[in-house]
């Protein structure tokens, strides 16, 4: 069959989707990748895959002026490679890929990874059109993948047996796997306690800066462990989130944070290994997060806020903690409570935290999904959604 995945960008897609698209071409499928071009469109070529170029969608504003080209070169890109079956991937795409494939009698399986920000935060007029939108696009596709139930919710498809639920994008287990070293020097050598995101406030980085700060002058931490703390921030500045750049600046000059520029996602696995706990307070229109995911697959206990498609990822007090969204003080004393277990303790709490990501999102059970959409296309034209087995697979 020729399958065709539609981004907003290929780093997402050399980031997140080169095993699917490898698994695709093992199973004697063609891949074609519709996406605007950027420097990662040689990596999806590599891998396999024939790249089509659409305009940009860098922004809100350049995607305003281009709409119209790109879903005329959508079109032509579809109609012109004889697509079967498109999977697309964040808002843009999934809002308009279901109408241009059911023009051109092709299926299209959107992947709804987050809502974003803008249908997530404070309702107003824009963000319930959004969200009407949005929902009126997945139900017009053949199948939908979501990553957790409140989007599902709020698309209006929680029981819409098209709706099938993944586990994220999955964790490759073999790959973020933890060192064997990792309980070495437990008791001595520096803590070290890791955000990794874009520094945007509702990614956490502010909540983050406040809880190495809270941390930094607890009178619960005895000295000689204070001093053991280091709080490391990697993750890519954002030059429209004035608030978070200048606090992270003043974090920064006074010695409370490291911070690291985005190190390449074929790097990544070096930042887990050092780290003692990965901090993730979002408040953001998530999926499911991958850092967590990669963290938690490494043994690294995550702390977080009890959010939307966070939850689904941490098992309270058993691989990480959960805390009320915004709830510093409460994210301040479970990270005190971590700090303080003895090495058998966090033994326990880490290893919890790895099992889960070998039990319920290793990448092969999503995988194993698109291939059950896939298989189901071609024994038979279109597919309303997955059978209730397969959704259980995926849980």
């Amino acid at each position: 069959m020729r399958i065709a995945l539609v981004y907003n960008t290929f780093y997402y897609v050399a980031k997140f989707r080169l095993p699917l698209i490898k698994a695709f071409i093992a199973d004697g499928h063609s891949v074609v990748v519709i996406a605007p071009p950027d420097d990662f469109i040689k990596d999806v070529g590599e891998a396999g895959a024939e790249t089509i170029a659409l305009p940009d969608m860098s922004s809100v504003r350049v995607l305003a002026r281009n709409a119209v080209p790109i879903i005329f070169r959508l079109m032509l890109a579809i109609r012109k490679t004889e697509i079967d079956i498109v999977f697309s991937y964040t808002i843009f795409p999934n809002l308009v890929t279901p109408w241009v494939t059911k023009l051109l009698g092709a299926s299209c399986y959107p992947n709804v990874a987050g809502l974003g920000s803008f249908i997530v935060r404070e309702p107003n007029v824009g963000s319930k059109l959004l969200s009407k939108l949005y929902s009126l696009s997945v139900k017009a596709s053949t199948g939908v993948f979501f990553q957790n139930r409140d989007d599902q919710c709020d698309l209006g498809m929680l029981d819409d047996h098209r709706a099938v639920l993944l586990p994220g994008s999955g964790v490759d287990v073999v790959r973020f796997s933890p060192s064997v070293s990792r309980f070495d020097h437990y008791d001595c050598g520096p803590i070290n306690i890791i955000f990794v995101g874009r520094v945007l406030k509702q990614k956490g980085i502010i909540d983050f800066i406040r809880l190495s700060e809270r941390l930094l002058q607890a009178d619960s931490l005895p000295t000689s462990l204070k001093e053991r703390l280091r709080f490391t921030v990697i993750g890519e500045r954002v030059s429209e989130e004035r608030e978070a750049n200048t606090e992270l600046d003043a974090a920064i000059d006074s010695g409370t944070i490291v911070y690291c520029r985005p190190v390449p996602p074929s790097e990544i696995e070096s930042v887990y290994r050092s780290a003692r706990f990965f901090v993730l307070p979002t408040t953001y229109g998530e999926g499911i997060p991958r850092t967590i995911l990669e963290a938690s697959s490494m043994g690294v206990p995550c702390l977080a806020y009890d959010w939307r498609g966070v939850r689904e990822a941490i098992d309270d007090s058993r691989g990480g903690w959960l805390v009320e969204a915004g709830n510093l003080s409460d994210l301040c004393a479970r990270l005190v409570e971590g700090l303080q277990l003895g090495l058998d303790e966090y033994r326990l709490m880490s290893d919890y935290a790895r099992d889960a990501m070998k039990d319920r999102f290793s990448e092969d059970i999503v995988i194993a999904q698109y291939r059950a959409a896939v298989a189901k296309e071609k024994q038979g034209g279109k597919v309303n959604g997955l059978s209730e087995l397969d959704r259980k697979t995926s849980r």
